[in-house]
């Protein structure tokens, strides 16, 4: 036998070769008889018939890729075709298709489809490679197989035809990433490809979406959500500086280049495109649609377009949604001005020890040693001024203001160098000292009381008797008239030596402050504890080194019923600089205050009122205000400066003005000096503006004649 005399490939057995041999053998005996049809290929022992066994040849037979047979041939459930397995694959046939064989991924993915019995039905091609000489593809019935990097998926019928006209896999879609799939709405179907989507649904059609369309559509829900399908494939916008797409309930739009894309639905679409839409005065939008007040607002470049809003808040009401950078992230710097603030002048005791001059200046007794702290000279004292660590616990500011402290609204740091000289009585010359460099600061908060505490001590140097001695480090809080609780681990008395330091924080808190309350903190320090080595004889000492920060205020007297801490020596200053969110309410604020009215940084202040003055104040400037036409123009809303809420606002005996632009034809251009201005700006961005406006009275604890500022940048009146 053959099997004797050559190497039985691997897979196959003696008794198959053996087998395969006789059979081989049966069929040249039968070929004298009939046509052959058939073909056994040693050692497997298995019949290759007809078109099947033409086309396995064709590919080299079990020397090509398909290598030997493992089944005969079988008829497949369908009653109709006929297949033969070889061992790395199929080869069918059908009468329609032809033989052909389904390999690797092509046969997986023909697989999820339920292989002939599914849509995509009998091969009809042999795997083909694709004109971008990287993919390859088999046609079926129904549908076609795309591969490429180990990935095969079938795409088919009208969506095909949609990828096709977009350029196929050379286009800007790629290849599929999914199988065409089942949608639950309206039987629909879809196939996702590397850049994008396409869709079918009975109403809307094929429709193609790409890449960052697709994902935000995706956020939105697909086809389930609340856009439902697209009712046109993404497009370049008629002014052809951005693209757009259509959607059942809605359209996503975004500039190129510009930030997007964002869903535009509802009426503020409808709103949009009643002013021109992409090519009107509003342009592309910059932000998605968010709450504001009771109503929605979605910003664009030429303005806010608003749905529902309502009648302006009260600036007294609390605060809602995010708080706008400019005013709790980075807000601008405020500013200290020479009104006084209220405080109450008690402080606490000092557990003082006496300047070195004093020592110095005592009877001469040289068994006694004493501790004292030296005072340089102002001149010395910035010229030794400490310089600003890398590892500082405080904001570089507060090297820079060095020996004064830093202070903001939520913010107070000092730094200071402190030198302890260990001194006998009447003797000119120390024994022993210690430099020191002191950094805290503290950091408040608008809806807490807690605040935190920072100390940083640095051993600059010791010397003679002083060296071995140790320091303790213990915060101080003093708040007038209730307790100052400090939590944190305390400082542990530790040796000092040259270059050590020591970190610390802590939370602080006043005793609970019921509503309406005001309360001051007005001491925040450290007591400086020194423990000398054994071996000299000068006593521990405590002393209370004070911080230089401002008093601070603690309050419940905020709607909100959450009680905070500032400093109020800061006035602090609200900044309308975003183009977007309020470009014509700082071109209303600025043109007011060029022409007079107070309230710009560096000149006169505002104070805040009431709510009564408030509900005076709009009634004078807008609401009853015979010089104000009804109805409102659209897209519009009247604007007061100085705020309604504030002190100032609009009086009745006030200077009343407004400027080209304002549409206010019975009221005075021109008029300069304190009063107040009213104009019709964008509704959107005055109501941005006054959501701003409660963020700030919030975030900085503006109470009943507070100081505070008004910045208007990048703004522009409304265009006449």
């Amino acid at each position: 036998m053959r099997s004797d005399r050559e190497e039985i490939p691997e897979g196959f057995t003696k008794a198959d070769a053996d087998k395969a041999e006789t059979m081989e053998a049966a069929l040249n005996t039968r070929s004298l008889r009939v046509a052959p049809g058939c073909q056994v290929y040693w050692p497997a022992p298995y019949e290759v018939c007809g078109a099947i066994r033409d086309k396995y040849n064709s590919l080299g037979g079990p020397n090509g890729f398909l290598l030997h047979p493992k089944t005969n041939e079988l008829t497949n459930p369908d009653g109709r075709g006929k297949r033969t397995e070889f061992v790395n694959g199929p080869i069918y046939w059908s009468a329609p298709g032809g033989a052909h064989p389904v390999v690797n991924h092509f046969l997986a993915a023909w697989a999820r489809h339920r292989y002939e019995a599914g849509y995509i039905g009998y091969p009809t091609t042999d795997e083909i490679v694709n004109p971008d000489g990287i993919g390859r593809r088999q046609e079926f019935q129904g549908a076609a197989i795309y591969w490429r990097l180990n990935e095969a998926y079938s795409i088919g019928g009208a969506i095909r035809d949609k990828w096709n006209s977009a350029g196929a896999e050379r286009g800007p879609l790629g290849y599929p990433n999914t199988d065409e799939l089942p949608a639950k709405k309206n039987d629909g179907r879809y196939n996702n490809f590397e850049n994008g989507t396409i869709t079918w649904s009975g109403p809307t059609g094929t429709r193609l979406v790409f890449g960052a369309f697709r994902d935000r559509w995706a956020k939105a829900g697909r086809e389930d959500g609340e856009l439902g399908y697209p009712t046109r494939d993404e497009d370049v916008t008629p002014n052809k500086l951005g693209h757009y797409a259509l959607f059942e309930g809605g359209s996503i739009y975004q500039k190129d280049g510009g930030p997007g894309p964002f869903v535009v639905k509802g009426a503020i679409r409808d709103d949009w495109g009643s002013f021109g839409w992409e090519g009107g005065r509003f342009g592309f939008p910059t932000s998605e649609e968010y709450d504001l007040d009771k109503g929605k607002a979605q910003d664009y470049e030429g303005g806010i377009l608003v749905w529902n809003i309502g009648e302006q808040p009260s600036d007294f009401d609390p605060p809602t949604g995010k708080c706008p950078d400019s005013v709790c992230v980075n807000p601008p710097a405020g500013i200290r001005s020479g009104e006084a603030e209220p405080r109450l002048a008690v402080q606490p005791e000092e557990r003082g020890v006496p300047t070195c001059a004093e020592v110095r200046a005592m009877p001469a007794d040289p068994g006694r040693e004493l501790l004292c702290v030296e005072i340089p000279s102002d001149e010395r004292q910035l010229r030794d001024r400490p310089t600003y660590p890398k590892d500082s616990a405080v904001q570089q500011v507060c090297y820079d203001k060095q020996p004064l402290p830093h202070t903001e609204r939520l913010y107070s740091c000092f730094v200071t160098r402190v030198t302890y000289l260990i001194n006998a009585p009447g003797d000119p010359k120390p024994n022993g000292g210690v430099a020191l460099t002191f950094e805290m600061e503290s950091r408040t908060q608008w809806n807490t009381k807690e605040f935190t505490l920072r100390n940083h001590l640095i051993v600059e140097d010791t010397w003679g008797t002083m060296k071995y001695a140790k320091v303790k480090a213990t915060p101080i809080c003093h708040a007038i008239g209730k307790g100052c609780d400090i939590k944190g681990k305390k400082m542990d008395l530790s040796e000092m030596e040259p270059g050590k330091r020591f970190f610390f924080e802590y939370k602080a808190e006043p005793d609970k402050i019921e509503q309406g309350d005001i309360l001051a903190v007005d001491q925040l320090g450290a007591d400086f504890s020194f423990a000398p080595s054994p071996s000299y004889t000068w006593k521990e000492v405590v002393h209370t080194q004070k911080a230089l920060l401002s008093t601070m205020r603690c309050d419940n007297d905020m709607s909100a019923n959450k009680p905070g801490c500032i400093y109020p020596e800061i006035a602090p200053v609200l900044s309308y600089s975003n183009p977007a969110k309020n470009a014509e309410l700082a071109g209303h604020i600025a043109a007011a205050q060029n022409s007079g009215v107070v309230g710009r940084p560096g000149g006169v202040p505002l104070h805040k009122g009431t709510k009564e003055l408030e509900t005076e104040h709009r009634d004078n400037a807008c609401k009853k205000n015979p010089r104000v036409p009804a109805p409102v123009p659209r897209g519009t809303s009247c604007d007061e400066y100085p705020f309604a809420s504030s002190a100032e606002g609009a009086k009745a005996d006030g200077r009343e003005r407004t400027f080209n632009g304002c549409q206010l034809p019975d009221v005075a251009i021109g008029p300069t000096g304190p009063g107040y201005s009213i104009c019709f700006i964008n509704a959107g961005h005055n109501s941005s503006g006054g959501a701003d406006v409660r963020w700030f009275y919030h975030w900085n604890r503006v109470l009943k004649d507070d100081r505070f500022f008004v910045e208007a940048l990048n703004g522009h009146l409304p265009a006449p």
